[in-house]
């Protein structure tokens, strides 16, 4: 009878931890560690945070090798072995990833699953990227999922697929996004790809939400941050580890901005990491959210001089300087749609001061003249007769409504229009390249304008996995080309000067050169 009984009660006791997905999840499933050994799933600091907080839709942005794909599919696949006629979809950056994500954190935790449990849940198909069960639920994994309805969404890497992939990341929003009903679930999860996008986007709206207070709807994201310094995994014996001063004033900054206190242990970390990252640090490992948008996009062109020119202290509170003319330095736009961006900036001794930039959209040359005027007007700026305003090669175009090219509108509105002399693209981005290592920028009214040089930058070639050497045409191409108008300016009103001490050690050496030749010439 007490055998019966306790039989009984272990069968209440499983049928209860069974109804518990938290349960399930801790006890079901097995998975392999970093390290390639079969492990018992039990959720890490920043799952167990996840499995607490999430909403129905959620943006997740994080630092690297924390398990959020692993655990969003253990989820999604318990709720299809679980649930009748669930539909569960992946989207992974490319197929193979998607073929990794399948075979590694799908597949292998349904194969070791109880024997019981599997013969209760068999599969009617099974493929390379899906299972579908004898319930009707199904879970896979691919690089879309137009079409179709589901409960469950989770796209990986979002931010890379972004910056790599636009068209695809257009499809993604348009497309997958809405096979998901308001109330159902989905998974948005990255690290950052620099300040522009869809998942950058998507990520400060929800950031707003969050500071606000705002109550979320079922279609809003919440905002979740996962920083390397919550990680007990990220911290080492601090003893032999040499802090440089760069490191010492990062970790000064981050205590400062964001109230983060590192211990040595974390310190030691991020130092010894900092060496084999690099300048991909801070987007790989963030502190912050702010940390991790800031850092320099794979594939930009200027976006690790501009990191650069942010941490020597160039970006900042800069104002114009008395005396010298501020001018401007435009890009228009092939259409109307297209932006018109200008570069306000000052050719100073040694550097080259960015004061604003500005870009719209829609309207003519006069509407740029009066908002340039106005500009002069409400800061103080002076033209000057060194002042002009740099158009490209293109200004010389008529204008379909008017009949005149930009150049002659300029003229009408008292700009002092010029035209540098041309370049190759390759030979102005290299210009560019040249100029920010003695550029400023004020920080208040360049932030538009920095995001952009951050954000310019190569195409991605899906065949080779390699950066092309075109241009991306994007958000930031118009803002980018005006700093090359502005390069090309500087380059042909301020040529490179000789050094006079140089230009004097030069012609001894000749003169050395032209004895020795003479004295063997004799022999």
């Amino acid at each position: 009878m007490a055998t019966a009984r306790a039989s009984s009660e272990a069968i209440a006791d499983l049928k209860r931890n069974l109804a518990d997905r938290n349960w399930r999840l801790c006890n079901l499933y097995w998975i392999t560690d970093r390290d390639g050994n079969r492990i018992k799933f039990s959720p890490n600091w920043a799952q167990q945070r996840l499995m607490d907080e999430w909403h129905y839709r959620n943006i997740i942005l994080k630092s690297r090798q924390i398990g959020f794909t692993t655990f969003i599919q253990l989820v999604m696949l318990d709720v299809c072995l679980f649930n009748s006629n669930i539909r569960c979809g992946t989207i992974a950056q490319d197929r193979d990833t998607a073929k990794a994500i399948f075979a590694d954190k799908i597949e292998y935790p349904y194969l070791n699953l109880p024997e019981s449990l599997r013969a209760a849940r068999p599969t009617e198909v099974d493929s390379a990227f899906e299972l579908k069960f004898n319930n009707n639920s199904s879970i896979r994994v691919g690089t879309s999922m137009r079409g179709g309805t589901l409960q469950y969404l989770h796209v990986s890497e979002f931010g890379k697929v972004c910056a790599k992939f636009p068209d695809k990341a257009r499809e993604i929003v348009t497309g997958a996004l809405n096979t998901v009903k308001p109330g159902q679930f989905v998974f948005i999860e990255s690290t950052a790809e620099g300040q522009d996008g869809n998942f950058y986007r998507m990520t400060e709206k929800a950031r707003a939400q969050q500071r606000t207070g705002a109550q979320l709807s079922v279609i809003d994201y919440r905002f979740h941050f996962y920083g390397w310094h919550e990680d007990p995994s990220c911290w080492i014996d601090p003893e032999g580890v040499v802090i440089t001063e760069e490191s010492e004033k990062h970790f000064e900054r981050v205590e400062r901005e964001h109230g983060i206190t590192l211990d040595d242990g974390q310190k030691a970390w991020w130092q010894v990491t900092k060496e084999t990252q690099q300048d991909d640090m801070d987007r790989e490992y963030p502190a912050h959210p702010d940390e991790a948008f800031a850092a320099a996009v794979d594939g930009s062109y200027y976006g690790r001089l501009i990191a650069k020119a942010e941490k020597e202290g160039r970006v900042g509170d800069f104002q114009a300087v008395p005396g010298y003319p501020v001018q401007t330095f435009h890009d228009i736009g092939v259409s109307l749609t297209d932006y018109h961006s200008i570069w306000f900036a000052q050719f100073l001794p040694g550097e080259i001061r960015h004061l604003h930039f500005y870009q719209n959209s829609g309207e003519g040359m006069p509407f740029y003249a009066d908002y340039i005027a106005e500009q002069y007007q409400k800061n103080g700026w002076i033209r000057g007769d060194e002042g002009y305003d740099w158009f490209p090669h293109d200004g010389r175009v008529k204008e379909w409504g008017t009949g005149k090219t930009r150049l002659e509108q300029a003229k009408e509105k008292h700009l002092r229009p010029r035209i540098p002399t041309a370049m190759t693209r390759a030979d102005g981005i290299n210009a560019v390249r040249a100029i920010i290592p003695v550029s400023t920028f004020d920080a208040k009214g360049c932030t538009e304008g920095i995001k952009v040089l951050k954000n310019y930058k190569k195409k991605w070639n899906d065949k080779t996995g390699a950066w092309m050497s075109e241009p991306l045409h994007n958000e930031a191409s118009h803002g980018a080309d005006a700093e090359r108008t502005l390069a090309m300016a500087h380059r042909e009103v301020h040529p490179k000067v000789v050094d006079p001490e140089q230009a004097q050690r030069d012609e001894i050496v000749k003169a050395q050169q032209a004895r020795l030749k003479a004295r063997r010439r004799a022999a």
